[in-house]
């Protein structure tokens, strides 16, 4: 050994191997200090002979996950003498994919130990693998200010908004206040996404007291999304109409532009990412500066015209039942836009009476394809005597 460096050390009178591919040579009186599982491991070790760590996966706090069956993390360990021999990782991608998880988790929290830079790329589900791998060594204390670290010098759009949830739980893990703010901004923003078992298996990555946090903010988060909603899709109906050209086009082509985007149905949840897009669109046309008759124009947006397949919205062929409607007044439109600004007037004024309606929805938007204005307001949910709960591995 020509070098006594991380990961390897001269003087390191305990080696770890992770699979095949991650091994490291380290120091007993390091490892003793700062996780409670090496301590007890030390002290046996040369009693049991080589004990793998075991980290059983879901069913986790009452949930099952077909998806994470089996060992998550197998670490054969061994005190420095005899290495042990490790099985090849077998063809299988779930087996594949558990021991890249193994590699990485076991790597970044003992980088985390050893104060060296943690591996760039790492996902948001790396990082929850790697908290509560540190948790369940019981060396959490000292491997979180490297793994936060880590979070901060990755982009934050490499994390929250590709995998919240596993943010949102690693945060938690972490005891990281700027981390769980800012995940909680993305996942409260995509809760109603749907209740399909993809969505409800990201949910159950989160601790039960989170889970309800979130549920309670996106529950207010909807109650005012609808509110506005519902003002925005009565506006024509309610309109004044004065029976005249410019009245009744403007009325059917803000219905239009409305139905467009939510694939014809106006009902439903208000936090369908068609209702998001449709109240973006609405918040950045500007009446004072935009032409809103170039704004509304469905050749902006009506694709497809020709063959009248057109576009599709949460599986259902809008565009027939909409172009149909559009061609009744396609000619009418074109020909009161040259005419005069009556019906750019009337779509002006549809714009600033909703305008300020939705406006708060967009505070600091980010433009993720979901609403992202409600902050986390505390108390965090490992203050204030709230139960904290265990993390979902364990050892033997």
């Amino acid at each position: 050994m020509t070098e006594s460096t991380y990961p390897n050390y001269a003087d390191g009178d305990v080696t770890i191997t992770v699979n095949k591919d991650l091994t490291l040579r380290l120091h007993s009186q390091k490892l003793r200090s700062v996780s409670s599982y090496f301590a007890l491991f030390i002290d046996t070790a040369t009693k049991l002979g080589l004990l793998p760590i075991t980290f059983e996966p879901p069913p986790y706090r009452g949930h099952t996950d077909d998806d994470e069956g089996g060992s998550a993390f197998v670490v054969p360990l061994c005190i420095d003498g005899s290495r042990p021999t490790i099985p090849g990782v077998p063809n299988n991608n779930h087996e594949t994919m558990m021991a890249r998880r193994a590699h990485v988790a076991n790597d970044a929290v003992f980088r985390a130990l050893y104060k060296q830079p943690i591996a760039d790329g790492m996902t948001a589900a790396d990082f929850l693998d790697a908290a509560e791998l540190a948790a369940a060594y019981g060396c959490l204390p000292a491997a979180r200010a490297g793994l936060i670290f880590a979070v901060m010098r990755r982009p934050a759009e490499a994390l929250y908004p590709k995998d919240p949830w596993s943010m949102l739980a690693a945060a938690y893990a972490l005891r990281s206040k700027l981390v769980f703010e800012e995940a909680f901004i993305h996942v409260v923003g995509r809760w109603c996404e749907g209740e399909d078992e993809e969505n409800k298996k990201k949910k159950r990555k989160l601790p039960n007291v989170v889970a309800a946090m979130v549920a309670r903010a996106a529950g207010g988060m909807e109650m005012e999304v609808q509110r506005c909603w519902r003002a925005v899709t009565q506006l024509p109906s309610k309109w004044p109409k004065d029976h005249s050209i410019r009245s009744t086009l403007a009325v059917a082509v803000f219905r239009l532009f409305l139905a467009h985007f939510v694939g014809g149905k106006l009902d439903g949840s208000a936090l369908r990412p068609g209702v998001y897009r449709v109240l973006e669109q609405l918040h950045q046309i500007d009446p004072d500066h935009d032409d809103v008759l170039v704004q509304f124009d469905p050749d902006r947006w009506l694709i497809e015209r020709a063959n009248g397949r057109g576009v599709q919205e949460g599986g259902t062929i809008v565009y027939q039942a909409l172009s149909d409607y559009w061609f009744g007044y396609r000619g009418g439109f074109k020909r009161e836009r040259e005419r005069g600004p009556g019906l750019r007037s009337e779509l002006e004024a549809m714009l600033r009476l909703i305008r300020p309606l939705i406006k708060p929805l967009f505070k600091g938007e980010r433009h993720l394809g979901y609403f992202s204005y409600l902050g986390f307001e505390g108390p965090f949910p490992w203050e204030g005597g709230e139960p904290t709960e265990n993390c979902r591995y364990s050892l033997p």
